[in-house]
């Protein structure tokens, strides 16, 4: 289901994007962790002040999650290491059409610093999660779901997770910036989404352009609320995740911005029809209203925040694209 978007409001989100990865990625030396919370915070700061159309409207809000859980499974090809992080970033869209949830998706990335493309991932435990997705179980995590077992299955399981290729000068390239793009060849790019095919990783494409697809719908893979009852599949392992926004804060959250201690960002607590159909807002409760307009996210406890960690932990973005009329194809 694609949100019908003029060439203008195209453009200004673009602009909007490549606003906040200039910020977010300054200093790519930073670590992976701290990179995608960056991102996390600077993202919801560009997107949230563009104006679309009168019937329709993006907002945008991300969540910092510590820890996120590592799984294991019996038949990595490498003996170490034992377990790997499932994911460093999930992006989920919530497409709203005359106040109602039309389609839910998501996307989730592993982060990775890169040199050059073509390029394989030198974690070959956690490529041979990604490219074959077998059978796993989440370990070393202090919640619910340790020792539970999932199972993520087609079709379609490349289009629900990839690799994001951090190259070593992330700002300065890039084919698809908003005045450039016809101009620059696709060597240029310095962030790429790519598919995690085995032995090398492929289907290399402009994060900027994927970006604004996802938020179209023209990408990520689709998802709905689980059973109860349910314990695997691609809509159980999204639940998990944001199940985890509840219970979870992150160090890097701190060193992201200059309020210590939030761990959410952007419109999160929203009100109206808006806030009962956004998914995370489901997940995060008791909102509180900062002085510039965005709504944090306090965490549920304080001395969950470890800066001793091993710099694990998956962030969560939101997208809520909302129209009226007669907006989707």
């Amino acid at each position: 289901m694609l949100w019908r978007l003029t060439k203008g409001e195209r453009l200004d989100i673009l602009f909007a994007i490549h606003h906040a990865i200039a910020k977010g990625l300054a200093d790519p030396t930073k670590s992976e962790p701290q990179l995608i919370a960056n991102i996390v915070k600077e993202l919801p700061d560009a997107l949230n002040k563009i104006s679309l159309g009168s019937r329709k409207s993006l907002a945008t809000g991300g969540v910092f999650i510590h820890a996120s859980p590592f799984v294991t499974c019996e038949n990595f090809p490498e003996p170490s290491p034992k377990s790997v992080e499932i994911g460093d970033l999930l992006l989920v869209r919530t497409a709203i059409h005359n106040n109602k949830v039309q389609e839910r998706r998501a996307l989730l990335l592993q982060a990775k610093k890169v040199s050059k493309i073509p390029t394989s991932p030198d974690n070959v435990n956690q490529h041979h999660l990604y490219a074959n997705w077998p059978s796993f179980k989440y370990v070393r995590t202090r919640t619910k779901l340790k020792g539970e077992s999932r199972h993520i299955k087609g079709p379609n399981l490349y289009s629900g997770a990839k690799y994001f290729l951090i190259g070593n000068d992330p700002v300065a390239g890039c084919c698809h910036h908003p005045i450039l793009h016809l101009l620059c060849p696709h060597d240029d790019c310095q962030l790429w989404l790519a598919e995690p095919s085995h032995p090398k990783l492929s289907a290399y494409r402009c994060f900027y352009q994927e970006m604004l697809d996802f938020i179209i719908g023209n990408t990520g893979r689709p998802y709905e609320k689980p059973s109860p009852k349910s314990t695997g599949g691609w809509d159980r392992v999204i639940e998990d995740f944001l199940e985890q926004t509840s219970v979870k804060i992150s160090a890097y959250t701190r060193r992201a911005k200059t309020i210590k201690g939030v761990r959410g960002h952007g419109v999160l607590g929203l009100t109206g029809v808006l806030a009962d159909m956004g998914t995370l807002v489901e997940y995060l409760p008791n909102a509180i209203t900062s002085d510039d307009g965005n709504n944090y996210i306090p965490p549920n406890k304080v001395d969950d925040l470890d800066d001793n960690d091993d710099g694990g932990g998956i962030s969560i973005i939101e997208f809520v694209a909302n129209s009226e009329g007669e907006e989707y194809d």
